[in-house]
């Protein structure tokens, strides 16, 4: 290590949260640091462009500089904004929206509105993902430490809902009383990996799902009605099997330890309606409830629906996005390559009485270019991909079925402007950009664009 400068200051942060300093021609990136620090930097790490240094004394703070609330913050590889404060994080994510639309799809003269805040910045995740470990003889989760695999123990995440912390608390020590062996990946050995779990925050049922390097597990319904008995409010103990040398979390099977297979769960508002779902273990379902209660707003309006379009839901998961549309459009289509979730979108469609939507089974990139093939027409598409973005056999697919509108939901401001770019050059052009925030006291954004044929 090195040391070198004396109250350098922090300019920006990288899309990944760090700081950015300039010391002597060069760019050094600093975890911890934010915008506006004046900092004494320590060296750690040389690379042919850039350095990565740590704070040895922080000279004089921003005036965006907060106090985190998790105790492990400085250790933790998690939610990496804690330190930012909340009115600067909505305007970075905003810029890093703005900047991506422009340098890589460049996409110049576009107006992107001000991030909507999240309704609330603790305990708002519906979702965690705890890997397992030991240390020494004690069993510990949390998350990685930034860059490695090594397990910062925690007992209380404050960005998690609060029956995520208990199942978590109590899940530890029952593994710990069974005697249950960790898995280590340094010997692909041990049973239990991850624990994972939801919460329904509209109805408070939780699920607890403990993520085995092997399919054999003769204590898992002793595990299961333990875990079941201590925690209130707790509705499902599931198995999920993951015997690969993989980073994935969940694999694809799963067995029910105690409980029922699945939770429930009631959201809405006034505008869209209110619907229940059933969410099962690899199904997917936004984190932030409360928020995502304003991105389908925003996706509804963007719609434009009058009550006779037809609608593709392309990624429609559990079918939120497609049901609420459904009670305002005249049909919806809902495609999704996750079995499980299209079984949940179709039992979710019966649950609440809604007969004018139909969900398919299969790929993005094979199921719509037959769609189009076939002379569906739609009148709006959306657009919801994971952060890998679209294939583009699905852009060009979605231009073949020729909506008028076509809304974009994205998790990764990299790969929608690259999407974005690729329609523009299919006939599309780019009306509005609504920057969401879903996840607050990280780097992370939702983006929502409204787009319509260029001729329109």
């Amino acid at each position: 290590m090195s040391s070198a400068g004396s109250g350098l200051e922090v300019t920006g942060l990288t899309h990944r949260g760090q700081g950015v300093v300039r010391m002597d021609g060069r760019v050094v990136f600093v975890p911890g640091a934010v915008p506006g620090d004046l900092v004494e930097l320590r060296i750690t790490e040389r690379r042919s462009n850039y350095s990565v240094g740590e704070i040895s004394r922080l000279v004089q703070p921003s005036p965006w500089r907060a106090e985190p609330r998790c105790s492990v913050f400085s250790a933790c590889g998690g939610c990496t904004f804690q330190n930012f404060s909340y009115p600067a994080q909505l305007e970075w994510k905003r810029a890093q929206v703005h900047e991506a639309l422009r340098r890589i799809g460049q996409l110049e003269g576009l107006v992107v509105h001000p991030a909507l805040p999240s309704p609330r910045l603790w305990g708002y995740r519906n979702k965690s993902s705890f890997p397992l470990g030991k240390a020494g003889s004690r069993v510990i989760a949390g998350c990685f430490a930034p860059g490695t695999h090594r397990i910062v123990d925690t007992a209380e995440c404050p960005v998690q809902h609060p029956l995520n912390n208990l199942i978590l608390r109590q899940a530890r020590e029952l593994i710990a009383a069974m005697g249950l062996s960790v898995y280590r990946e340094q010997t692909r050995r041990g049973l239990v990996r991850h624990l994972v779990t939801r919460v329904g925050v509209g109805t408070g049922e939780g699920m607890a799902i403990l993520v085995t390097g092997t399919r054999s597990f003769p204590a898992g319904s002793q595990f299961g009605e333990g875990l079941l008995s201590q925690v209130p409010g707790l509705v499902s103990v599931i198995q999920n099997v993951n015997a690969e040398p993989t980073n994935i979390v969940l694999g694809n099977e799963t067995r029910i330890l105690a409980g029922k297979g699945h939770v429930d769960d009631i959201m809405g508002d006034d505008v869209l309606g209110r619907l229940r779902f059933r969410v099962s273990p690899l199904s997917f379902y936004q984190v932030n409830p409360e928020q995502a209660v304003n991105l389908y707003r925003v996706v509804l309006q963007y719609a434009g629906l009058t009550g006779s379009e037809t609608v593709v839901d392309v990624y429609s998961g559990v079918g939120t996005i497609a049901l609420f549309l459904a009670n305002q459009a005249g049909a919806v289509v809902g495609i999704d390559e996750v079995g499980a979730a299209v079984a949940d979108a179709r039992v979710n469609a019966g649950l609440n009485g809604i007969d004018n939507a139909e969900f398919i089974t299969g790929r993005a990139e094979r199921v719509l270019p037959q769609l189009a093939g076939r002379g569906l027409r739609a009148d709006v598409v959306v657009l919801d991909p994971p952060r890998a973005g679209c294939a583009p056999e699905v852009l060009q697919a979605c231009a073949r079925l020729s909506p008028a509108r076509l809304v974009y939901v994205s998790c990764y401001p990299a790969t929608l402007a690259r999407d974005l770019a690729r329609l523009c050059g299919l006939g599309y052009r780019v009306w509005e950009v609504q920057p969401v925030d879903m996840f607050p006291m990280t780097p992370h954004v939702e983006t929502i664009v409204l787009m319509s044929r260029a001729k329109e």
